[in-house]
């Protein structure tokens, strides 16, 4: 069996053939990112971040919601699923809640697995009142409106994770989980009618 490895590798390499056949990647563009619907927020830019960092598949799409708030609704939440070869990837999830403050919203944070490093810190990086990084997710918090109509301010929870492994390099993978979290979180405060200052940077700062 080796000998016949050897020589089908041979032949490959005398005839400039490919040895053994070698998937294609396909191309992931604005289009496979929840469509018209926006919500991973300028679509384009998420999609060149994510082009070389998905895990590598021959078809990319995706599937989501992202409504329009209905006034004084806290229920409000969008979401986007980004497929490929049919197996999920990465999703999307921004939801309204209540929260005293930031350092109780990265409290409440802190015990989860995919958020710790080895030393059980989170990372942070700037936007809105808070945001954390590790691994294989990025989440935002974002100022949406004052204490009405509950009884503490409401904000906006932004998530992303990827399901698989990033095929990028450490700073490339970093920077796409973050651009992706930016867009969603700019698009869910525009869906959400948000009247206070959303906190986000046009670009991706503060990244260790």
């Amino acid at each position: 069996m080796l000998a016949l490895v050897l020589v089908y590798s041979g032949i490959g390499y005398f005839t400039g053939a490919v040895p053994f056949p070698v998937e294609p990647r396909g191309d992931i563009c604005a289009g496979d990112l929840c469509g018209a619907m926006g919500s991973v927020g300028d679509r384009g830019r998420a999609a060149a971040e994510l082009r070389n960092t998905l895990p590598t598949s021959r078809e990319y799409s995706s599937s989501g919601d992202n409504p329009s708030r209905a006034r004084d609704d806290i229920s409000w939440r969008a979401t986007c699923q980004v497929y490929g070869d049919g197996d999920l990837l990465l999703y999307t999830h921004a939801e309204l809640g209540w929260d005293a403050d930031a350092r109780t919203w990265l409290d409440h944070q802190r015990p989860r697995a995919d958020l710790v490093d080895e030393e059980g810190k989170p990372a942070r990086f700037q936007a809105g009142s808070a945001a954390i990084l590790m691994h294989r997710t990025a989440l935002i918090l974002v100022p949406c409106t004052p204490a009405y109509p509950g009884p503490a301010p409401v904000h906006l929870e932004v998530e992303v994770h990827v399901h698989y492994p990033l095929e990028g390099s450490a700073e490339e993978n970093r920077r796409a989980l973050v651009t992706v979290a930016l867009g969603a979180a700019r698009s869910a405060h525009d869906r959400a009618e948000c009247p206070l200052p959303a906190q986000l940077p046009t670009q991706v700062t503060g990244l260790g």
